[in-house]
């Protein structure tokens, strides 16, 4: 058994909370990131894929717009 950061040492206490979403990144805080990449949720590309009822769907970004 390992520390408080495995499920056997946790007992009934719940998981740790994940990572935040890559758009809350510290990352963004350099302003040269911020600038280069433009768009935090597609990176500049316009387009966003995700799985929507087990086929993967590429949709504009709500960045195409501008």
């Amino acid at each position: 058994m390992g520390g408080e950061n495995e499920p056997a040492g946790r007992g009934a206490e719940p998981p740790p909370d994940g990572p935040p979403p890559a758009w809350q990144h510290n990352v963004w805080s350099d302003p040269w990131i911020a600038e280069t990449l433009k768009c935090r949720f597609c990176l500049g590309s316009k387009k966003v894929t995700h799985i929507e009822a087990g086929t993967l769907v590429i949709v504009p970004c709500r960045c195409a717009d501008d």
